[in-house]
C-alpha cells in the first residue's frame, strides 16, 4: 500500500507493507520422521520526502521494519529502522555532484533459522541457526555526472559495511560420542564485517555521424571481510568492458567485451567469471524482424566460473564451465501481427488528472 501527496514545494509517500511465509519440511534419519515448521512476519512502514532547495535536490526515507521468526517452539523478533537520504547539485555547466546514503538491515530468510541437520555428501552436513542476528547494511555513494561535446561520462566512489554478515561457517565433529562424530558441519552463522570500496567510470558517446556509439566501464573492488578471529580476508581487483553499437537504417547492430571479468564476494565465498563477449546484428523491415547473435568465440570455456570457499577447517575450490555456451550462434525470425485497437498509455488517478496524485504506479 502505497499513498503519495504533492505540496507547493515538496512531495511526500508514505507506505505499509506486510508479508507472511510459512513452510513446513519433512526429513527422515535413521528411520524417524522430523517435522520442522517455520513462519515469518514482516511488517515494513515507510515515508520520505523530496524537493528542491534552489538548485538543490533532496530525498529523505525512514521506516521502520518489523519481522518475527518462529521456528517449531522458539521463536525471535526484530525491530530496526530504514533510512535513505539523498542530494544533488549542479556544478560547472553540464555536470551534477550527488550524494546518496542508505542504513538496510536484513533479517536472514527461514531457511537459515531451520536447526535440522541436513546431509551434503559423506562426509558434509548443514544445518541453520536460530541465534543469529539482523545483518545491518551501511551504504555512502558520491558521484560526479557530466556531458562534455559527444562525451556522457560518470565516476563514482562508494564504500559499503555490512555488519553481522551472513556466513556459513564450517566445524568438525570430533568427539566419538556423538552422532555426528568424524563429519564436517557447516553452521549459519554472523562475521564481524564486510567492507567494499568502489572506484568506477563509465563513459559513453553519443552517436558519431548519427550511428555509432561506444561505452565503457572501468573500475576497481576491493573487499575485506572478517570474522570474530576466525578469519580475516582482503581482495582488491581491476575490471573493465567495452561495446559498441550502432544504427544505419532499419539495421542494427550491438557488441560488448569484458576485458577484465568482476569478482564477488558473498559471505564467506569469493567468485570470478570469466565475463563474455557478444555480437550481433537485427534487420527490421515493416512487421518483420530477423536478427543473428555470436557469444563466445574462440574458447571451450564460456561461462567459466572459479569459486573459493573461506575456512580454516575446510577450505573448497570449485570451478566449472558450460561447454554449450562457447562458439554459440543464435537466430531469430520475428514477425508482428496487428489486430484490434491500439491505445495509449495512462496513468492511474484518483483525481482525473493528467498526472498521477494519489496511487504512485513506480513501485
Amino acid at each position: 500500500m502505497l499513498y503519495s501527496y504533492d505540496f507547493k514545494y515538496f512531495t511526500t509517500k508514505f507506505g505499509l507493507n506486510y508479508s507472511y511465509n510459512y513452510v513446513t519440511n519433512g526429513y527422515s534419519e535413521s528411520e524417524k520422521e522430523i517435522n520442522n515448521t517455520l513462519a515469518k512476519h514482516k511488517l515494513y512502514v515507510y515515508g520520505n520526502i523530496g524537493g528542491r532547495l534552489g538548485k538543490l535536490n533532496y530525498t529523505i526515507g525512514v521506516g521502520g521494519r518489523f519481522e518475527a521468526i518462529s521456528n517449531d517452539d522458539k521463536s525471535m523478533q526484530s525491530m530496526r529502522p530504514n533510512v535513505f537520504a539523498s542530494i544533488s547539485h549542479p556544478v560547472l555547466k553540464r555536470a551534477v555532484v550527488s550524494l546518496n546514503y542508505t542504513y538496510m538491515p536484513s533479517l536472514p530468510s527461514l531457511f537459515n533459522f531451520s536447526e535440522v541437520i541436513q546431509t551434503i555428501d559423506d562426509i558434509s552436513l548443514q544445518t541453520g541457526n536460530l541465534n543469529i542476528k539482523p545483518s545491518e547494511f551501511h551504504n555512502t555513494k558520491l558521484s560526479l555526472r557530466s556531458m562534455i561535446w559527444k562525451l556522457n561520462a560518470s565516476l563514482t566512489a562508494e564504500y559499503s559495511r555490512t555488519s553481522k554478515p551472513l556466513v556459513n561457517v564450517w566445524e568438525y565433529d570430533s568427539d566419538p560420542e556423538s552422532k555426528y562424530y568424524d563429519k564436517f558441519i557447516s553452521r549459519t552463522g554472523n562475521g564481524k564485517y564486510q567492507d567494499c570500496i568502489n572506484l568506477q567510470m563509465d563513459i559513453a558517446t553519443q552517436r558519431f555521424f548519427n550511428c555509432f556509439a561506444l561505452f565503457g566501464q572501468f573500475g576497481w573492488n576491493r573487499y575485506c571481510i572478517s570474522g570474530l578471529g576466525e578469519y580475516k580476508y582482503t581482495l582488491s581487483k581491476l575490471y573493465a568492458s567495452l561495446g559498441l553499437n550502432a544504427a544505419i537504417k532499419n539495421f542494427s547492430i550491438i557488441s560488448k567485451y569484458d576485458i577484465l571479468p568482476r569478482h564477488s564476494v558473498y559471505g564467506l565465498s569469493v567468485s570470478r567469471n570469466s565475463g563474455s563477449f557478444y555480437i550481433g546484428g537485427n534487420w527490421r523491415y515493416k512487421n518483420i524482424t530477423a536478427g543473428i547473435i555470436a557469444g563466445n568465440f574462440f574458447t571451450r570455456k564460456a561461462n567459466h566460473v572459479k569459486t573459493t570457499y573461506i575456512s580454516s577447517v575446510r577450505p573448497m575450490t570449485q570451478e566449472y564451465y558450460i561447454k554449450d555456451f562457447s562458439n554459440m550462434v543464435e537466430l531469430t525470425f520475428q514477425y508482428n501481427i496487428d489486430f484490434g485497437k491500439r491505445y495509449g498509455r495512462s496513468n492511474r488517478s484518483l483525481f482525473g488528472e493528467k498526472i498521477d496524485r494519489g496511487v504512485n504506479n513506480a513501485y
